[in-house]
């Protein structure tokens, strides 16, 4: 890897340390120790809770925007989708089971979830590309909810890099990727694309340097992509710099 891309890495984690805010609810302490070392990211501010009443707290006293959740479905003789129904239009959250049952999922989508994880089937790697792509997207959109989200969603494809791919992939006019865009202040789509590139990939990377096409590598870029990841994390750079919109300061 050329000095020139690692830079690039080095400089998004520096600019982002600390600002993507995730939270883990669980139980059971062995789950939540292996949850928490897989989130070891300089971008993320990871708060814990291991019980409903401790999650309620965490919420009301911690950070003002949750960019991702993860919360167990069962904590302790409580149900986690409490927690979920307490922030009812709060897009940017999983549960996690270890009990195989579609009913289940269901009802965890009906009340907003991304997905559900299924403890001892998904694998770390596949939970932490999950979450890190969420976590991104849930900080460039502010932790709002979105009537758009669908659209932003898109945006998980590794090969949409610019405006034009996105509104191919998502069938949609250049427009109306302008006009998502307009409720998130100084946010372009071709920033938004490259603010989303540069976190997801940072977070799913803490060393910047670590590439598979392993099948079962999990979430690793195609080193294909690489020059494409590295321009985005450029272009942060510069609008960070001063040239093009501003990085909105959390």
């Amino acid at each position: 890897m050329s000095q020139d891309k690692v830079d690039c890495v080095s400089g998004v984690r520096d600019l982002f340390r600390g600002k993507v805010n995730l939270l883990l609810v669980e139980d059971n302490p062995d789950d939540l120790r292996l949850l928490r070392m897989a989130f070891d990211s300089p971008l993320l501010n990871v708060a814990t809770a291991r019980s409903l009443s401790e999650a309620e707290k965490v919420i009301r006293t911690g950070s003002e925007n949750w960019h991702c959740w993860i919360v167990d479905v069962n904590l302790g003789g409580h149900n986690g989708f409490e927690l979920m129904r307490l922030r009812p239009n709060f897009p940017f959250v999983y549960s996690m089971t270890g009990i195989k049952s579609p009913s289940l999922g269901a009802d965890a989508m009906k009340l907003g979830a991304m997905d559900v994880f299924e403890k001892g089937t998904d694998s770390l790697d596949f939970i932490l590309g999950e979450v890190c792509r969420t976590a991104a997207l849930g900080f460039v959109l502010g932790g709002k909810p979105t009537k758009d989200l669908n659209a932003f969603k898109v945006l998980y494809n590794d090969g949409i890099m610019t405006p034009t791919q996105w509104t191919a992939r998502a069938c949609i006019g250049l427009r109306q990727v302008h006009r998502i865009c307009n409720p998130y202040p100084h946010k372009t789509p071709q920033y938004l694309i490259s603010l989303f590139r540069a976190l997801s990939y940072v977070m799913r990377h803490t060393d910047g340097m670590e590439f598979s096409d392993s099948k079962d590598a999990g979430w690793r870029p195609n080193p294909a992509f690489f020059p494409q990841y590295a321009a985005c994390m450029k272009h942060v750079l510069r609008i960070a710099e001063g040239e093009g919109p501003r990085v909105v300061k959390r």
